[in-house]
Formats: structure tokens, sequence, C-alpha cells
């Protein structure tokens, strides 16, 4: 029998109901994704805990005017602990729709208008500001290669937390891709409809790669399936009890280096407001940094690498290319503005610049080469008209419309053998 435990709130009392009764999976199984079953599963019971059920087909065979009681009783409960600051807005809806969802699934019509109505204004719970480059410095200070792993991870591609663990579904070494200028594209969400490709710089991608042999030198075995960041683990047994690392255990490694420096304040109660998301003071300075990049990076380019609106990359003259390649190229120029390191910063612009001049060389190359072929194009040119002059050839035998200028020139030069020597010979290449 599978069972799901339950901590009351203001209780130490533990509760138990069996995920095995058919009321209970035919509520599930309307649940689409893995953390709407979780989200939705522990709200019911809450509901079943607070109000004294004690299974799933109880609730369902219940009288709809009881469980409506009932409901309002709990409602109650529930702004109680909202006015006291135990619980946030956001609590609410949960509540509403999971008990909605298990009734409509078991044929139990009750009206949760009203209910909905009085759910309190979302609030917000931190600010919008971000972390600056010094303060994600100062942090890596205090961080073990996890964590700086993790921070350097962040940094570098602004993804939500819950993107490396989300109920299950875990970010693993076969959706990291490492490219020749040592960036790495890293699918988030791979596999849903909702996959995107962030990238890595250089630094996070070295970062990451030395958390990676640490654990193989302790004893893990890497595989494409291992988790990208996983458990803590005992010197010389990574191999054992290999877990991925939960968005619990990320928010509170976030946490503990955010309060570390002074960012955050260890705060009386968890719902208290902060100028700095732990999370999402990433994200945002990310999404800071490529908007005011200059010169300007394109939008599009920027919402698909930030997992927005756009899903697709419209059809320009890169239309042939591969969505990593098209993005990585758009990343690239902003690498060094997203490096933490100052030393690794440097490196990356001296980088760039080495390889803007070995493309300027490479254009010098390429205008010398056209200026020899527009040399050359006047000298066939002026020979052409020599020979309309002379009679020799007619107009039809250039004619744009009869045969395309490259299939004209080689006709040319096969039945006058004698006008590439000329060519040759005011070309100065005897």
């Amino acid at each position: 029998m599978k069972t799901t435990n339950l901590n009351l709130p203001r209780t130490k009392q533990l509760t138990q109901f069996d995920e095995s009764e058919s009321s209970f999976l035919e509520f599930i199984r309307a649940c689409k994704s893995k953390a709407t079953k979780k989200t939705y599963t522990d709200s019911l019971n809450r509901f079943m805990g607070h109000e004294g059920y004690t299974s799933y087909d109880q609730l369902a065979k219940t009288d709809p005017k009881i469980i409506k009681e009932k409901f309002v009783h709990y409602n109650k409960y529930l702004h109680e602990r909202f006015e006291h600051a135990e619980i946030r807005s956001n609590y609410f809806r949960p509540a509403i729709n999971a008990l909605e969802l298990f009734l409509t699934q078991n044929d139990v019509e009750i009206n949760f208008k009203k209910f909905k109505k009085q759910i309190p204004e979302q609030e917000q719970v931190s600010g919008d500001e971000p972390y600056t480059t010094e303060e994600i410095q100062d942090m890596l200070k205090d961080a073990d290669i996890r964590s700086r792993a993790l921070v350097l991870f962040l940094a570098s591609n602004g993804v939500r937390g819950g993107s490396i663990w989300d109920y299950g579904n875990y970010l693993k070494f076969k959706h990291l891709k490492r490219f020749d200028d040592g960036c790495s594209r890293v699918l988030v969400y791979p596999g849903t409809k909702s996959q995107y490709p962030a990238f890595l710089t250089p630094e996070a991608t070295q970062a990451l790669t030395k958390y990676r042999d640490i654990r193989i030198a302790n004893g893990e075995i890497i595989e494409a399936d291992s988790p990208l960041f996983r458990n803590i683990f005992k010197k010389k047994q990574a191999n054992r009890n290999v877990k991925p690392l939960t968005k619990a255990s990320i928010d509170a490694i976030l946490r503990r280096l955010a309060e570390n420096i002074g960012v955050r304040k260890r705060a009386d109660s968890p719902y208290k407001r902060h100028e700095k998301r732990t999370e999402y003071g990433f994200r945002i300075r990310w999404n800071t940094i490529m908007k005011n990049h200059e010169p300007p990076l394109n939008d599009n380019k920027i919402e698909r690498m930030f997992s927005h609106s756009s899903k697709r990359l419209p059809l320009d003259k890169h239309y042939n290319k591969p969505e990593d390649m098209i993005l990585h190229e758009e990343f690239d120029k902003a690498k060094a503005a997203l490096t933490i390191d100052s030393t690794e910063r440097m490196k990356v612009q001296l980088e760039d610049s080495k390889i803007k001049r070995d493309e300027f060389q490479e254009l010098k190359k390429s205008v010398a080469e056209l200026k020899e072929e527009a040399k050359t194009g006047k000298v066939i040119d002026a020979y052409i008209k020599q020979l309309l002059s002379e009679g020799k050839i007619d107009r039809t035998d250039i004619d744009p419309f009869t045969m395309t200028f490259s299939k004209r020139l080689h006709k040319l030069l096969d039945e006058n053998p004698t006008i590439t020597d000329l060519i040759n010979k005011q070309l100065g290449y005897d």
C-alpha cells in the first residue's frame, strides 16, 4: 500500500492516506505534471487532515453540503494564518483547486467561485533587485566546489532553480554539450514542450568540469544519466546513494551564501520580504545584462534563451543553421559581461580580440581578392567590347537571358583560346 505522510500545520500529528484508493487515482490522473501532482496532493491532504478525514474514499462519499461546510471552516483557518503572516496568498489557490479537482473527478459538484473571490491579493514576496557581479564574487569566496559550480551555472544562464530538479526530472550530463570556444549548452526542461537551450560561459563550464572531476576522483561513475548536480557525499564514497540535488537544497545553498555576505538577513518569518530573491537575483541579472548589452543583441534570441514566449527563431539569413549554433553565436557576444571573475573576464575579452583580429585579416584578404577579380573583370569587359566592335562575336553570345555570366565566360574562353593569354598578359601574369 502506497501512502502519503502529512505533517499537519500547527501540530505534530502524522496522518497517512492510502493512495491506492480509486477516488485518489481518479484525481491524480487529472494532474498533468509531476509538480502539479505533488502540489495538489499536499494541498488536498492538508485539508483532509485538518478536517478529520481518514481516507480519500470517505471524502468522495461525503454529502456535498457537509464538504462545503468543512471547507468554509478550513478557508477561515487559512485566512487567520494569512493575517498572522504564517502563509502567503499563493497558498489559497492550490487549496481550492486541489479539492475542486478531486471532487469533480469523483462526480461531486460544489461551487467554489465564492472561495476564489476571497483569495487575498497576490503580494510580492521579494524585490526585483539583481545580484551585482561584486556580490556574486563575494559569494564565491565562501563557496565549496559544488556551490561554486551552481552559482556560476545560474549566473551564466539565468535558469530557474526548479529546472535543475523538477519533481523527479533533473538535468543530466547527457543534456550538456561543449563548444570549441569553452562555452557549453544545456537543455533546460529536456524532453518537454518547454525545452529550450541555455548556455554556460567558459568560466561556468570550467567550474562544472572541476566539480565533475572531484566526483570521479572520489569514486562516482559519471554516465550520461548522472545528475549534473547531486547530493553531498563522503570522501572516496561518491558512488554510494547518488541522488540529484533537489530544489529545496538549491534554495538552501543560495540562501546561505546570500546571508553570509549580508545581501539577505535571516528573517524571523520565511515569508518576510527581501530586496533580493535568492534564486531570481541571478535570473534578473542575466536578463538585465542581455537586454542592456552594447551593441544591442537580438531580442527574439534573448527571449528564447530566457525561456519566454519566443519559441521559434525567425527565418533569417541563418535559416539553415541549428538553433544551438544560432543562439550560441548570440550568447558569445555577451559572455564577457556575464563572467564573474575579473581575470576570467579579461581572458574572454583577449580571446575575443584575437578572433576579431583574425577575422579582420581574413576580411582584408577577401577585399584584396575582390579587387583582383574586379581588375580581371574590367580587362575581360574591355576585350569583349573589342571583339564586338570587330564583329568576331555578336550580342546574342552574351545575352544574360541566354546563359549565365559564368557559362558565357567559359564558352567565350573555350571558343577563343587566345583570350586567356591576352588577359594574363594585360594583368601582368606573363
